[in-house]
């Protein structure tokens, strides 16, 4: 998304400074490229199922909620059940191990109390809605009045010295710490509006970007269609590279080593149609009063601590992030992987570093600094794409228009 914007913004400058173009490496427009439409029935509409997950809390990703309403982008509130769950059995995750299921919460407690899991008994429920607000209101305590500790050298708290620090439970950490819409029509309706009327090519795999006296020298290879193994470069003026940092160290020489020492993870997410992978919640369904959708964490401590994320969609299907456990591969009707970033405190000093060495990036003018902790829009596709826009002279339209939630 990130590339999407910033390619939109460039284009709505009204001193038209800029005329861009987009390489994408896969056959379609990346943002929506891994999403899928299943029918929900013969008589209804096809669910679509975006991966990864798009939905967002509405007072955490205030600049993303903003860009939505100016685009016109219609969204709906959702409420979910989040249950909790331990694996027991020996070889987590293994087909008819054991799950013990300690607690259901109702996102933005659109259920109280909170439905109570059938094989937790009374008295253990009870201890749970008591002792998790008292967890939830300590660590709010310490966001507010115990700060991260920084160092002369400009390096803060990793989370896990920040959690020591705060002296919460090892139990709350481990298996808890871990209002939200959907876009009503996918992530396709974000894609198809900041790409319209920019040029892009598409299975374009970037081989190489050189600076240059007269520009920025981009290489790059088709991988399909009749252009097939055909080699193309061409000069701009400026190169923006929207892809994760291994990426950029293969593109661009000079911060070769720099992205080789900022951590990335490879995570699949998986839809499938394997339902003995939640066998054990049937049985509890009975007890809920809403149409929320269900996400199931299944947490394993065994080796290593691991947390799978399934999410039960409107159609049936399943969706599986990160998962461990085994799902039959006649099952599966779709599986994607995507890098994702491991934001270090080395790694963010490396990052600002970076750019403190080529330019002075003004800083935002409508951002809460009151405090080091930063919410949800202080890192991310939106912002990185609003700051390039302010790097380049360009306005943000949405930065003061009127946000409201379209139904």
């Amino acid at each position: 998304m990130a590339g999407l914007l910033t390619a939109f913004l460039l284009s709505r400058d009204p001193h038209t400074q800029y005329s861009e173009k987009i390489f994408e490496s896969g056959k379609s427009v990346s943002l929506d490229i891994a999403s899928i439409s299943i029918p929900d029935g013969p008589q209804t509409p096809t669910d679509r199922i975006d991966i990864p997950m798009r939905e967002f809390a509405g007072e955490y990703y205030k600049n993303l909620k903003a860009m939505y309403d100016f685009i016109a982008i219609r969204y709906h509130l959702q409420t979910f059940f989040f249950e909790f769950a331990k694996v027991l059995s020996k070889g987590a995750g293994a087909s008819g191990g054991i799950d013990s299921s300690y607690f259901i919460h109702a996102s933005n407690h659109h259920q109280m109390p909170p439905p109570r899991p059938s094989a937790r008994s009374t008295a253990a429920f009870l201890v749970d809605v008591f002792y998790l607000p008292a967890c939830y209101t300590w660590f709010s305590f310490c966001c507010f009045f115990l700060p991260p500790r920084m160092t002369s050298a400009g390096v803060c708290d990793t989370v896990d010295e920040y959690l020591k620090r705060s002296r919460l439970s090892e139990h709350f950490i481990t298996y808890f710490l871990l209002q939200h819409y959907p876009v009503s029509n996918g992530i396709k309706a974000v894609q198809d509006k900041p790409v319209r009327g920019i040029p892009y090519e598409l299975s374009a795999t970037g081989s190489a970007v050189k600076s240059q006296s007269n520009g920025v020298k981009i290489s790059w290879r088709y991988t399909d269609g009749t252009k097939s193994g055909v080699s193309r470069e061409a000069i701009f003026d400026r190169v923006i590279l929207a892809v994760s940092p291994d990426i950029v160290g293969r593109l661009f020489e000079p911060l070769k080593d720099a992205m080789a020492q900022i951590p990335t993870s490879l995570v699949e997410s998986v839809i499938y149609n394997d339902r003995t992978t939640i066998s054990t919640v049937n049985a509890k369904k009975g007890h809920l009063k809403s149409s929320a959708q269900f996400i199931y964490l299944r947490t394993s401590i065994e080796d290593t601590h691991r947390t799978e994320s399934i999410q039960v969609q409107q159609s049936g299907a399943i969706v599986t992030t990160c998962h461990f456990s085994p799902i039959k591969p006649t099952l599966i009707i779709r599986s994607s992987r995507f890098t994702r970033v491991l934001q270090t405190p080395e790694s963010r000093q490396l990052v600002n570093a970076i750019f403190k060495e080529t330019h002075d990036y003004p800083k935002l003018t409508n951002e809460k600094r009151k405090s080091k902790w930063r919410n949800g829009d202080g890192n991310g596709c939106v912002i990185s794409a609003m700051r390039v826009a302010d790097a380049f002279g360009v306005g943000v339209p949405w930065r003061n228009h009127d946000s409201h939630v379209c139904k």
